[in-house]
């Protein structure tokens, strides 16, 4: 897997955290129920490895854990009481846990500390799942991906940290896999993220898998519609089993029902990987 230029995320960071409060702290947007919390009673760390509930992903059919742990980046002025803060969700890749070629905390302390930024928060939310990846998307299979970031993820930080609650101080980027999830999620949300920054996306074109290198092989293509048929064979229980366990579940695909929507003003940045 390629690794992306410090310099192009930089521009994204930068970007965001110059949205700063003018003046008193913002009310939460709809979307998210749960009140912003002035000075949280809790004792936080520059990086804190939290795990929140996701009730998004409950009723899942793989058995998908409805518990999930994110990573928080505080920056150093965090302690100051009544001062809030912008935040960039960062959707880590297929079988990555965290940002590509950027370290937390040192990093993003340093370029606070050498004036190239404004301070931001920085939440890291996986969706590595059973099946190896759930590219952030809704699926009754595996559970409602974009809704645990836009909704359970964004809740849980707006009520338990001091950010700036509103879609103009929110960004969302990401890698590979999260870099299609977080332009998914950024066209179909413009309610909860003001920003949207994409690193090398897995993308494919208006023919979907039809014009796939996944699928130049007839052999490939004749053990996936093996496999399927010998799923369909089974009772679900079994079923579900040997489709997670398998070799072959890599092929199976997360249903999507999201629709599309226009892109509007929202500000959209692609980066595709270096030659």
């Amino acid at each position: 897997m390629k690794h992306i230029p410090n310099s192009l995320l930089l521009t994204f960071i930068f970007v965001l955290s110059a949205c700063t409060p003018i003046a008193t702290a913002i009310q939460p947007t709809q979307i998210v129920s749960t009140p912003t919390i002035t000075a949280p009673t809790e004792v936080f760390q520059p990086i804190n490895t939290i795990k929140i509930s996701a009730p998004s992903l409950k009723n899942n059919l793989v058995g998908e854990a409805a518990e999930r742990t994110i990573q928080v980046y505080l920056p150093p002025s965090y302690g100051i009481p009544d001062k809030h803060f912008p935040v960039i969700y960062y959707l880590p890749g297929y079988g990555d846990s965290g940002m590509i070629g950027f370290n937390l905390p040192d990093s993003m302390d340093r370029l606070v500390s050498d004036g190239k930024v404004n301070e931001i928060i920085i939440v890291v939310a996986n969706g590595m799942n059973k099946l190896g990846g759930s590219f952030y998307t809704n699926s009754p299979v595996t559970g409602n991906w974009e809704d645990f970031i836009a909704q359970d993820v964004v809740g849980y930080v707006d009520g338990h940290f001091r950010t700036l609650a509103q879609a103009e101080s929110r960004g969302i980027t990401g890698h590979s896999m999260g870099g299609f999830g977080a332009l998914n999620i950024a066209m179909h949300r413009p309610d909860v993220f003001g920003a949207v920054y994409s690193m090398s996306p897995g993308l494919f074109d208006e023919n979907g898998l039809a014009e796939s290198q996944m699928f130049e092989s007839e052999r490939l293509i004749q053990s996936f519609i093996k496999f399927e048929e010998k799923l369909s064979a089974l009772p679900l229980e079994e079923a579900k089993t040997k489709n997670i366990f398998s070799p072959s579940s890599s092929r199976c695909p997360t249903v999507s029902h999201s629709r599309p929507i226009p892109i509007g003003n929202l500000p959209i940045l692609i980066i595709p990987s270096p030659k």
